[in-house]
């Protein structure tokens, strides 16, 4: 039986759930992205699933892990302001319409469809 490790309470559980259903893999859970990869590494576990980036960073800095294959899923992301900051909403709020007038958001979409 193949053992999955996961950061406790993220998406990443949700699609490690599906796999112990479908492959009957067991599914170990970590409080944090450190101990996760740790485990990888000590070979606790014999995959880990995690967020993209996470992953990627994580993977550069073992000579000996590599990320393989296509993105489980795609989530998208969401930026959260308190209603009382309005000095930071305008902030991000004209530093993505900047993005979008100089064409970086669909650079984006764009590069994300291709993968």
């Amino acid at each position: 039986i193949h053992v999955i490790g996961v950061k406790e309470g993220t998406t990443s559980q949700n699609t490690a759930d599906i796999l112990r259903q479908l492959h009957n893999f067991d599914v170990k859970l970590y409080k944090d992205h450190a101990d996760l990869y740790a485990a990888l590494e000590k070979d606790e576990i014999d995959v880990a699933i995690d967020d993209e980036l996470l992953a990627k960073a994580f993977v550069d800095s073992y000579s000996d892990m590599m990320t393989i294959g296509q993105p489980l899923s795609v989530e998208p992301y969401a930026i959260a302001v308190c209603p009382s900051n309005q000095e930071l909403l305008d902030t991000l709020n004209q530093g993505l319409l900047n993005m979008q007038i100089e064409g970086r958001i669909n650079q984006i979409v764009l590069k994300n469809l291709a993968k």
